[in-house]
């Protein structure tokens, strides 16, 4: 009875932490389209912060429509939280990467040096570039 009750125990342990790994990883792809990813630790530095507020006005500004018909998604992704996604795109630490999507095929572009470079000290320069870079995937 002991073993039968632990038994249970384990395979709804085991069970519940899969179902919770695969419903983090479990992400809506695009078939065509831009992906932006903002990847990040738990605890974030301002330039940080300052990388996901400025790429978050920046698309509501200038890519409402986009979002809204879905050409264009956005996700902030703690890293822990998402080791498969941030393993397929080499990820470690904070990170900005925008992925051109164009039928299931992708292109990621890795923007984060720039972002750590500007987006506190220059946002208006990081949001035209940035601009610059989902415009060209657009096309």
């Amino acid at each position: 009875m002991k073993t039968k009750l632990l038994l249970l125990i384990i395979c709804i342990s085991t069970l519940s932490c899969t179902w919770t790994k695969s419903k983090k990883e479990n992400t809506s792809q695009i078939k065509n389209g831009v992906e932006v990813l903002y990847f990040h630790a738990k605890q974030r530095c301002a330039t940080c912060m300052a990388i996901e507020n400025n790429t978050k006005a920046l698309l509501d500004e200038s890519f409402s429509k986009e979002i809204n018909d879905s050409l264009i998604v956005f996700r902030s992704l703690e890293i822990t939280e998402n080791p498969e996604i941030a393993r397929k795109h080499q990820v470690s630490f904070s990170s900005l990467i925008i992925v051109d999507i164009e039928n299931g095929k992708e292109a990621p572009v890795n923007l984060t040096d720039y972002a750590f470079s500007k987006a506190r000290t220059s946002p208006d320069t990081f949001k035209d570039e940035l601009k610059a870079t989902i415009l060209k995937m657009l096309e």
